[in-house]
């Protein structure tokens, strides 16, 4: 706070002392990465919503400072998995938990489907395996009679 320059006097609010600050103390070069960073998050293939929450918010409230919960909702929607996004039932105009909330349940379907779908394929190669392993054994017993 002593360290803040100002013209004539220091900073009387909040707001006007995170102006001050974050004009004096972050680098122009920081500043477009972060908005670089900004325009090219999306949310990855392996993460929850809820990690993705996390990485997006950070980014937007140094990004978007001024904005509303809305303006977080309507990013989150244009850059969430579209897989989660076609599959959530909450209105375009929900709240953020609502948004959330719906994401997280079809993560839990997604990964119960995954899940299943890897049972499945590990049952039928077992059983291809056993079936190979069995017409072996038989061709063999067969040979010896």
């Amino acid at each position: 706070y002593c360290q803040v320059r100002t013209s004539h006097r220091r900073p009387r609010t909040w707001v006007e002392f995170m102006d001050v600050f974050l004009n004096q103390f972050n680098s122009p070069i920081r500043r477009a990465k972060q908005e670089q960073l900004w325009k090219v998050c999306q949310q990855e293939e392996n993460e929850t919503i809820n990690q993705f929450i996390v990485r997006l918010r950070a980014l937007w409230m140094e990004q978007k400072p001024n904005e509303t919960e809305d303006d977080l909702v309507r990013h989150l929607m244009c850059k969430m998995r579209n897989n989660l996004l076609t599959m959530i039932g909450a209105s375009r105009c929900g709240s953020l938990d609502e948004i959330v909330a719906e994401a997280q349940k079809v993560e839990e379907i997604l990964y119960q489907r995954n899940k299943r779908n890897n049972n499945v394929f590990k049952n039928t190669t077992q059983e291809s395996s056993q079936i190979e392993t069995t017409g072996y054994q038989d061709y063999g017993q067969h040979e010896l009679q």
